[in-house]
């Protein structure tokens, strides 16, 4: 697996030559960076190709002990160390070497920032582990509740207007106009207030509605987690990693994989009908989406999508890699020949 003799250590990490010097180099860069969000998904890749490393000459079991002993540090190496020998790996005695795939170090410095989380996941990386490298050192996970979010911005905002119409009216009788979500998200939003089955708002003028619904939306911890990962990972498009990475500031790591998925698509929404500029313009196809999911009452519209799951998108490719035709792969994978072609059509691998 190795190439270029290059090697992971345990307990530090020395610039020692060769691709281990770049190793080093590149973890210096990105640590000196305000954003270690980078630096975190570098150790990550080097883990998993420390940890391929290790499977392939260790017993599961010991390769698990081993593992677990992986730290990344950096060191300050003379020059002559540099010439001598590569990135090793130094431990206790017996010393053991463990050797990477230098060429995905490689892959890792020349891909582009926005596609280095898919990277990762072809490599094997956890959601949960790329989601933990988001939360920056130091912060603590905040104790506010976590806002889900179930209910469509525009039908929460005229379920307002309709509240400041009408006064006080039967809870029932919101749920059943907009939905029991939307006046559970604005009751979570504080604009709503349910007593003795009456629901209320504190609002008394329409044309206030919708500025007191964007400050308060602006204000909920959740989506402002959001529209910070947002930036920070370029405009997420694996709806499960970014939600599990909004659930984590909130401790929350244990939901099933179809809550994160949808936390994920919720608080998108939410954060891009508060900020539409959050989209890059650039990207016409997911910029039309995404404006359209945040201004839509149908929460179909921009929901996690099949069509979109990086994972399977890989799993297909590689189907394709094996010589399969692209209607075997569609039917060994259960997709529909209509999304393999919408694949295709979008560059993800040539037939």
């Amino acid at each position: 697996m190795a190439t270029r003799a290059d090697w992971v250590e345990f307990d530090k990490i020395s610039a020692l030559g060769g691709w281990g010097r770049k190793s080093v180099q590149a973890l210096e860069l990105l640590a000196s960076s305000k954003d270690r969000f980078h630096f975190k998904l570098f150790q990550l890749l080097l883990a998993k190709l420390a940890s391929k490393g290790l499977s392939s000459t260790l017993t599961p079991n010991e390769a698990t002990v081993a593992y677990s002993g992986l730290v990344f540090e950096l060191e300050e190496a003379t020059e002559d160390a540099v010439q001598e020998k590569p990135l090793a790996l130094t431990t206790e005695a017996p010393a053991l070497a463990v050797p990477i795939d230098a060429s995905r170090v490689e892959t890792f410095l020349a891909t582009p920032t926005r596609q280095r989380v898919a990277m990762l996941l072809d490599e094997g990386v956890s959601r949960a582990d790329i989601a933990g490298a988001s939360e920056q050192e130091g912060t603590p996970k905040t104790e506010a509740r976590l806002f889900f979010g179930d209910s469509a911005p525009p039908k929460a905002k005229r379920a307002l207007e309709y509240l400041v119409e009408h006064g006080s009216v039967d809870a029932n009788e919101i749920a059943k106009l907009f939905g029991s979500k939307t006046n559970g998200d604005l009751r979570a939003l504080e604009l709503v207030k349910v007593t003795n089955g009456k629901a209320s708002t504190g609002l008394t003028d329409l044309e206030e509605v919708e500025h007191q619904l964007r400050h308060r939306v602006k204000r909920q911890p959740a989506i402002q987690v959001g529209r910070e990962l947002w930036i920070q990972y370029d405009e997420p498009e694996d709806m499960e990693l970014f939600g599990r990475a909004v659930a984590a500031r909130f401790g929350k790591t244990d939901y099933r994989v179809a809550t994160f998925k949808k936390l994920g698509a919720n608080i998108r929404r939410w954060a891009l009908w508060d900020d539409p500029y959050l989209i890059d313009p650039t990207r016409s196809a997911l910029a039309a989406r995404l404006h359209a999911s945040a201004l839509s009452d149908d929460l179909q519209i921009g929901a996690f999508s099949r069509s979109r799951d990086e994972a399977l998108i890989g799993k297909f490719v590689a189907l394709m890699s094996e010589g399969l035709s692209l209607t075997e792969a569609a039917e060994r994978l259960r997709v529909p020949r209509s999304t393999a072609f919408l694949w295709k059509k979008e560059g993800r691998f040539e037939a």
